[in-house]
């Protein structure tokens, strides 16, 4: 009988890790043609909550033959049972309420559930007991009371936790990369304070990690828990028994060969759920449809990175509900970015950190879950974390990446002056030219500020044309740098501080403070009416901001859906209006790449740009984002989604598209 008994148990283990509509498969392989172990093996899971931990519900604990009490309603020690939330092989949890009158206080009260002999359980029970009592941290459940039933069956009493296991809470709330690390680093910081307490866990997983609805991580159920320190331990029996206390997929190297424990395997615990959390998978491609596969891929399969990880097609984590949308697609989208944006963002360090947790040889890991939040510490400050080698041209990078704003600014300054130097410099060694008849760069060159045009329409659809038309003839004006152009960050700060709306016109004394904030020699504004048939009229004028004059009064037709030949038109005319030469060949190819390619693109881009000005920063990323959905190679979304990530402090993000701007970036115009 004890072949077929361990068989069995060995087949429930495995089936309680698969999938459920997996396990007919598993088990039709698993017990071929013998029908009386199929029949127990189905009858076990039967009887089982659904849950998927081998450890929390060991197969030992399943084999209790008898019915387990019905305690809804009665009462133990100072509460009232009001119902069942849960139960394993070793114990059912239940909601209670406390019945004496003194104060009201829900709780959960787990008790081992009735039947069999089942010392080993007892003992593991009492431990958690113990365990529990011990322990006193923010982020771990607390043991409020405890005692024995008249039947002889312990309980704990413990916090009630309401809240997502970590990794749903996480995805349904599409936390950014850095708000899953800060997240997890409360984790850590529970799982050390254990530790120094002489307490493993073993058992970590999301299911065990509760997140309260104000975002605070509980951590749950020590009862598998190995605990060093003697005088904790109720009795010092062999932990290890007929079979082994783990979850599989979470489980060290160590723990699924039958090795001695020490924190190092919690370590390693934290570094697959932190591979999850990053990338929405676990790190090893397998069904685990036998201990000897287990065995294989956690002892000898190097997993893959987590942001190779990724792109996989097989949906191995639970958080991914089936859906036709790609894996790779929801999973970024869960993190508040493209699945591009999500790989760039793991490569390197976080890769890195992650594989470090993860590494076979317990000593090669790190060595406390502190230095395993520390070093997470390292990447969100931008510092060089641990995990990699300390080489020049990392810590260089790492320097750079901190002092961004300043390096930026010496950049722009140096390859400012070296355009001026290249442009001067043939003349300067002309020996008919002396250094002194240079004229100043801006000597001769009219400034222009366009600053907007009113909506006619009255339709709350139609407010984009204003910035679209605004940012179309600042880049068109801008061409061949014949005349220096206000840009429009500038002219819409100068708006705000003087109050003024989009007008046709505008009386000399506006005129008169707009040149003095802007240093503008003439200023254009105007009017549009979009017909809603696809077609818009605009009405410009062009002023003389010093002499408080109207140069010229412009009127065209266009269609809304091309904006660039109505565009290019008003340029011409301006231009000529001014005295300037019309834009070449070359600067007009520089203009065409300065547009999107799709009119969804540019009302997105218009209307982010709008947002970005007036402070929304977050409707503004989001309207960027779209923006490039609608033109990937539009290299100014990706440069205003740069400072929107910026503004909002994802700098990470912001060098990333700042780095995609810069690769489209070749056919624009010198200015953009």
């Amino acid at each position: 009988m004890a072949e077929p008994w361990a068989r069995i148990k060995e087949i429930v283990a495995t089936a309680l890790e698969l999938d459920p509509t997996q396990r007919a498969e598993f088990i039709r392989k698993q017990c071929g043609d013998d029908e009386r172990v199929r029949q127990e093996v189905e009858s076990l899971l039967s009887h089982h909550d659904g849950a998927d931990s081998v450890l929390e519900n060991p197969p030992a604990g399943n084999l209790f033959p008898a019915a387990e009490q019905k305690l809804i309603g009665h009462r133990i020690g100072a509460y009232r049972i009001v119902r069942e939330i849960g139960q394993g092989g070793m114990a059912v949890v239940y909601m209670a309420a406390r019945d004496d009158r003194e104060f009201v206080r829900q709780v959960a009260i787990k008790m081992v559930r009735d039947g069999g002999n089942h010392s080993e359980i007892l003992r593991r029970f009492r431990n958690e007991r113990q365990t529990l009592a011990a322990l006193d941290h923010p982020n771990i459940v607390k043991l409020l009371d405890g005692g024995t039933t008249e039947e002889g069956w312990p309980y704990l009493v413990m916090e009630y936790v309401e809240g997502l296991p970590i990794d749903r809470y996480c995805d349904q709330n599409g936390l950014t990369l850095r708000r899953r690390l800060e997240l997890f680093r409360l984790v850590c910081s529970a799982v050390h304070y254990a530790h120094r307490h002489q307490v493993i866990h073993r058992d970590l997983k999301p299911r065990n990690i509760l997140i309260t609805e104000d975002g605070v991580p509980r951590l749950l159920d020590f009862g598998i828990a190995k605990v060093l320190a003697p005088e904790l331990v109720v009795d010092h029996a062999s932990t290890v028994g007929e079979w082994r206390p783990m979850t599989p997929e979470y489980a060290s190297p160590e723990q699924v060969k039958g090795q001695p424990i020490t924190t190092a395997a919690d370590v390693y615990s934290l570094g697959v759920l932190l591979y999850e959390m990053l990338s929405g998978h676990r790190p090893y491609h397998a069904n685990f449809s036998s201990w000897a596969e287990i065995e294989r891929a956690v002892c000898e399969q190097t997993p893959v990175e987590p942001s190779a990880a990724v792109k996989r097609s097989a949906r191995l984590s639970p958080t991914l509900e089936s859906s036709s949308e790609p894996a790779a697609s929801r999973i970024s989208k869960n993190r508040s970015m493209s699945v591009d944006g999500l790989v760039r963002s793991l490569k390197g360090d976080l890769d890195t950190i992650v594989m470090m947790a993860l590494r076979k040889e317990p000593p090669r890991r790190y060595p406390s879950a502190a230095e395993f939040s520390r070093d997470i510490e390292r990447y969100l400050s931008g510092l060089p974390v641990k995990a990699r080698r300390p080489t020049f041209s990392y810590q260089g990078l790492k320097f750079l990446r901190r002092h961004q704003e300043a390096a930026m600014a010496i950049g722009v300054a140096l390859v400012v002056f070296a355009m001026l130097l290249g442009w001067q410099l043939p003349r300067l060694l002309r020996s008919d030219v002396h250094p002194s008849a240079v004229p100043a760069v801006s000597r001769g060159r009219p400034s222009v500020a366009v600053l907007g045009f009113k909506d006619l329409s009255g339709q709350h659809d139609t407010a984009w044309l204003s910035t679209a038309l605004s940012e179309m003839l600042t880049t068109e004006l801008a061409a061949g740098e014949s005349l220096r152009i206000v840009p429009g960050e500038t002219v819409s700060r100068a708006k705000i501080d003087l109050s003024l709306p989009d007008e046709n016109t505008f009386s000399p004394e506006t005129l008169q403070r707009l040149r003095n904030n802007l240093g503008s020699d003439f200023v254009v504004s105007g009017a549009y009416l979009d017909s809603g048939k696809g077609q818009v009229r605009v009405d410009l004028r062009l002023q003389n901001a010093s002499k408080g004059e109207t140069v010229a009064a412009i009127s065209a037709t266009g269609n809304s859906g091309n904006l660039s030949d109505l565009v290019s038109d008003f340029g011409t005319r301006i231009r000529s209006r001014l005295g300037v030469p019309p834009v070449s060949q070359f600067d007009t190819s520089g203009i065409e790449a300065s547009f999107p390619s799709t009119p969804e693109a540019m009302k997105a881009y218009s209307e982010g740009l709008a947002k970005l000005r007036s402070f929304d920063t977050l409707a503004a990323r989001d309207l960027f984002t779209r923006a490039i959905e609608a033109d990937p190679d539009f290299p100014l979304a990706h440069m205003a989604l740069a400072r929107a990530f910026q503004t909002l402090g994802y700098d990470a993000k912001a060098v990333d598209e700042s780095k995609k701007a810069l690769d489209l970036a070749q056919k624009l115009s010198r200015q953009d």
